[in-house]
């Protein structure tokens, strides 16, 4: 029988478990710079794998070199230097065994894989299986992290559509619901085409390991199934039957008003729109009334002709509303004759209108004419989205979570710098404001300068702001910060916590956690048959760092999802010494607890909304910036984003 407790992680180990190998080193004087092959080691490194040293820099050879003295170096000394040392011995084995051919290593950056190809198609795409080493410290063993990708050139014309297909996310057009087998399956194509060739590898001091041709079984753990609070404080499992019976954790306000913006000969459409939010066209919504305590009707609702969607038609619409409106909190619903997704031209267009709405005050909620009106079957299926996204700009909370965390605020952190050829030509900094139970708070600019120094002090200042104002009301404060974070702002982010630490005499907690949904890790489950692992599932890949899947199989009735997704890489960034089994266990749970607060949809992404709103409102502020408009004040509008 499988343990119901491992995962089988996209990870193919090296034997024996513990080696060591030769180098060459020079100890730099303190004179010297920083040099291409430095490294901090210690002066007499022991062999038994024991013990902590004081580290010193050298300058390390894998040759003879005159003034470089020969030392022999256990593994888990230098895990970076380590896996360089399997990464070299792996690309020496490809010219050994004849497959520069038919493989690739990107020379790009810093980057250590080797591409392996499974299949080649039209335009010179290719499927490939990609290695990178790694140190898997949980198990103390290190290896090559194992992944599909589909390879396509810059100038190739393959349609998106068949890019999907491809990369195995969707199947016949649609969303791919044996996306692990298929990920399980090419794996195996891999290691039956290649694994006897690249079985042995040698070092370059002659140390022989062998890889392994199976995925390592490493442990895991499960976190608690969320639970979702509705209005009177009463709990459900599943957001939507619990809106459905028990109403949402709070009502509108009752002067919010819904504008419908449309062009003359979509009028039409309009009062279709109305009529499926009011419930009286699709049994798979029962309307904004039963769903949300929400009535529509003549009190609240209007309906304005616009000439077309230009931002100066629709600055003199949103005028004419408001003067029409005085006291109404005016939540524009607008018709538009494009999508964001169809073309650049659309593209533009779509965030243009966008801004108009925001510089006039005003969250919008745009339905697409052609993709979503025109098509029956799409309004369907979309209208109880619509709906949900539409409440919450109405300033309504549809539910929160139960909190693991109680008292405690998350500030997800994001960026939006405007880069030129890889130089950054301003640095801004924003941040989404939650609490633990997942009640969207606001966003606060946290620095915006086109000098890095003094965007920095300006992102200190600016967030220690945030947290002291907040501390009466809160004794937790995580930060949710994105991969893209650069190393020096999250060392201005670790001084600030550093100072605000010492002076509290309160014993506030203060975490950083850094999420990351590209990543190159994947695991099947050994217990399920669609290879998914549970929703909630935890694997330790060291001390802080985690593989953890938002969203998997139901811990409730064992129903795989339909769209399967990848596991989130989280890294524990501060404070620096590893957290307690159980303030990590409470951490996690409140991580995967707030994911279920996002309100753009019944089966919206599964990531924190901390990280997920903040990445939507990076790429708002990115198209505004191409786009050549002006900043505007979002802080005090409910969730735009939506």
């Amino acid at each position: 029988m499988p343990d119901k407790n491992q995962v089988a992680l996209s990870f193919l180990a090296l034997e024996p478990r513990d080696f060591s190998y030769t180098v060459y080193r020079r100890r730099l004087s303190a004179e010297e710079q920083s040099v291409p092959n430095l490294r901090y080691l210690p002066e007499n490194p022991s062999p038994s794998g024991t013990g902590r040293f004081e580290r010193i820099r050298y300058e390390v050879s894998f040759e003879e070199a005159p003034g470089f003295e020969a030392v022999t170096l256990a593994s888990w000394i230098d895990g970076s230097l380590t896996q360089q040392v399997i990464y070299e011995a792996l690309k020496a084995c490809l010219v050994q065994q004849d497959l520069t051919g038919l493989t690739e290593t990107p020379a790009e950056g810093f980057k250590r894989e080797v591409l392996f190809h499974l299949h080649e198609h039209e335009e010179g795409v290719r499927e490939v299986i990609k290695l990178r080493p790694y140190w898997l410290r949980s198990i103390g063993r290190f290896g090559f992290l194992c992944n599909f990708n589909l390879r396509v050139p810059l100038d190739s014309t393959i349609s998106q559509k068949r890019r999907l297909e491809l990369s195995l996310t969707q199947r016949n057009g649609r969303v791919n619901e044996a996306y692990y087998h298929d990920q399980y399956g090419k794996i195996g194509e891999f290691i039956k085409a290649f694994h006897s060739k690249i079985q042995i590898l040698e070092l370059h001091d002659g140390t022989r390991l062998e890889l392994s041709g199976k995925l390592s079984r490493v442990p895991s753990f499960r976190l608690d199934t969320r639970t979702y609070v509705f209005s009177g404080n009463k709990e459900s499992k599943n957001q939507f039957f619990g809106l459905r019976d028990n109403g949402p954790f709070k009502t509108t306000d009752p002067n919010t008003r819904l504008a419908f913006l449309f062009l003359p000969e979509d009028r039409p459409k309009s009062q279709d729109l109305y009529r499926a939010l009011r419930g009286d066209t699709y049994l798979t919504f029962t309307g904004m009334e039963k769903m949300f305590r929400t009535t529509l009707g003549r009190d609240n609702v209007s309906g304005t002709e616009v000439a077309n969607f230009e931002p100066e038609t629709i600055r003199i619409a949103c005028e004419t509303i408001q003067e029409q409106f005085v006291s109404d909190r005016i939540l524009p619903v607008a018709i538009v004759p494009y999508s964001k997704h169809v073309s650049s031209e659309q593209t533009l267009d779509y965030y243009r209108a966008k801004h108009t709405f925001l510089k006039s005050g005003m969250a919008s909620q745009f339905v697409d004419r052609t993709r979503t009106m025109d098509d029956h079957n799409a309004l369907k299926w979309s209208i109880s989205n619509i709906a949900l996204a539409v409440f919450a700009k109405m300033g309504g909370v549809p539910w929160r979570i139960k909190p693991s965390t109680k008292n405690c605020l998350i500030v997800g952190i994001g960026q939006a710098h405007r880069v030129n050829q890889k130089v950054v030509e301003k640095y801004i900094a924003y941040s989404v404001l939650t609490d633990s139970s997942g009640i969207y708070e606001s966003i606060r600019m946290l620095g915006s300068s086109t000098d890095k120094d003094e965007y920095l002090a300006k992102l200190t200042a600016n967030l220690r702001s945030v947290l002291t104002s907040h501390k009466g009301q809160y004794h937790s404060f995580v930060l949710h910060v994105t991969f893209k974070m650069r190393h020096g702002e999250m060392e201005a982010i670790k001084k600030l916590l550093d100072e605000l630490k010492a002076a509290d005499s309160d014993e506030c907690e203060f975490i950083v956690i850094k999420f990351n949904d590209h990543n190159d890790f994947f695991g099947f489950s050994t217990e399920h048959n669609s290879l998914i692992p549970n929703e909630g599932t935890v694997v330790s890949l060291s001390k802080k760092e985690f593989a953890l899947w938002f969203s998997g199989v139901s811990t409730s009735d064992s129903k795989a999802p339909k769209k399967p997704e990848k596991p989130v890489h989280l890294q524990i960034l501060y404070p620096s010494e590893p957290l307690g089994e159980s303030d990590l266990k409470r951490l996690l749970q409140d991580t995967i607890n707030i994911a279920g607060a996002n309100w753009r949809g019944f089966n919206a992404k599964s990531m924190p909304i901390s990280v997920y709103y903040a990445k939507l409102i990076a790429d708002y502020y990115s198209h505004f910036r191409q786009a050549g408009l002006e900043e505007v004040d979002m802080d005090n509008l409910p969730p735009w984003f939506l």
